[in-house]
C-alpha cells in the first residue's frame, strides 16, 4: 500500500522516484530527461501531495483502499 508520506517525501527529495513509486514509470522517465519539468513539475508534485487528503491519496493510487484496510 502506497503512502501519502512517502510520496511527499519522494517529490521533495528524488522526484524522478516518485512516478515509478506511484506506479508511473513513463512519467519518471520523462522526468529524469526534462529534469523534472526543469524542477517546476517536482515542486507542484510535492506541494499537490502535500496538500491531498488521504482519501483522494487513497482513491487515485491505492484503489480506494484506506489506511486501515486490508492487503
Amino acid at each position: 500500500m502506497k503512502r501519502k508520506t512517502t510520496a511527499v517525501l519522494w517529490a521533495w527529495l528524488f522526484w524522478p522516484g516518485l512516478e515509478f513509486y506511484l506506479g508511473r514509470p513513463g512519467r519518471g522517465v520523462l522526468k529524469v530527461v526534462t529534469i523534472g519539468g526543469f524542477l517546476i513539475w517536482a515542486v507542484v508534485d510535492a506541494f499537490r501531495f502535500a496538500f491531498m487528503s488521504e482519501d483522494d491519496f487513497n482513491a487515485a493510487f491505492n484503489a480506494g483502499r484506506g489506511p486501515d484496510s486490508a492487503s
